[in-house]
């Protein structure tokens, strides 16, 4: 179900019509705000760590944040996904580099 909800949110790309057609088909096979705003939750917590010497994976890891907040903000279910503990998991999946650097 989780990989279905994911492949909606890519929806999310396109402003405009993009959104209308990504809430119409995650409410259509999911009906509940709450059952998406927990998939982005668990999928931030099992993000694969970042390495410091693989910008792909700093890159893999911002585009599943955006591909998060960015459906989560249109229902009002930010805080779901920006909690102080999904914040702290992924902090905590950066390389000590990538959090002393800021980079």
């Amino acid at each position: 179900m989780f990989v279905k909800i994911l492949s909606v949110l890519n929806l999310f790309k396109d402003p405009t019509e993009g959104d209308r057609l990504a809430w119409q088909t995650l409410f259509e096979r999911y009906g509940q705000p709450h059952i998406i705003a927990q998939y982005c939750e668990q999928h931030l917590k099992r993000a694969p760590e970042v390495q410091s010497h693989d910008p792909e994976s700093l890159t893999n890891l911002s585009v599943l944040m955006d591909k998060c907040f960015t459906p989560m903000q249109g229902i009002g279910r930010v805080s779901s996904v920006d909690s102080i503990e999904v914040m702290l998991t992924v902090h905590k999946k950066l390389s000590v580099s990538c959090r002393k650097n800021g980079s």
